[in-house]
């Protein structure tokens, strides 16, 4: 073997070394990489999952909420609706009372409104079509006889309401029908009826 031979074998030698190092600092430095790529990739999974749960517990949470708002709100439709129901059905048979008793309860109504009006000399009595032929002339005589210094008379065009009366003072009306004395009694009788009705208030 020349001295060339020996200084290009050892040249090769060297280069081949060289290049061994540099491949295993590159395949070392690539599994770093590949390594740092893993965890990060582990780390914005576990990141993404735990958001993932947490919106989904929102999204179950909310739907709860709306499912319980829903549910409050039918129930309070359902109450109030039955609420409804029951001052209507006061309503019927306050109006469906006996003739005796009817008579007297309209009686009652419009002398409360007449003490009110001390000084009226004529008032008009308004009963719906039904009424007005039926106990027309006794609630007139009933009022005539207690409130003799007024002028009792029947207006002829029916009201149009379920039961009672609407007076005509002249310059004043006076609404003595069934419905208003329940709208005016309703907000003192509610609670008590639902007590009665839902062990509760609404």
């Amino acid at each position: 073997m020349t001295g060339l031979e020996k200084v290009t074998g050892r040249i090769t030698s060297e280069a081949a070394d060289d290049a061994a190092k540099l491949l295993a600092a590159a395949e070392e430095k690539c599994a770093q990489i590949a390594a740092e790529a893993d965890r990060r990739i582990a780390a914005e999974k576990e990141r993404l999952n735990a958001l993932l749960e947490a919106e989904g517990k929102n999204v179950i949470t909310r739907a709860k909420s709306s499912a319980s708002m829903q549910k409050r709100n039918i129930i309070l439709s359902a109450k109030a609706a039955a609420l409804d129901r029951a001052f209507a059905a006061a309503e019927e048979e306050l109006c469906s009372m006996p003739k005796e008793k009817y008579v007297a309860f309209i009686v009652r109504c419009v002398s409360e409104a007449v003490d009110f009006t001390p000084d009226a000399e004529k008032c008009g009595v308004r009963l719906n079509a039904k009424d007005a032929a039926e106990v027309g002339e006794d609630i007139l005589r009933e009022l005539s006889a207690a409130y003799p210094n007024i002028a009792f008379y029947a207006v002829d065009e029916p009201a149009a309401i379920s039961g009672g009366a609407l007076l005509d003072f002249g310059e004043t009306d006076v609404d003595c029908s069934v419905a208003s004395l329940i709208k005016r009694s309703r907000e003192e009788l509610e609670p008590k009826v639902c007590a009665v009705l839902f062990d509760s208030v609404i």
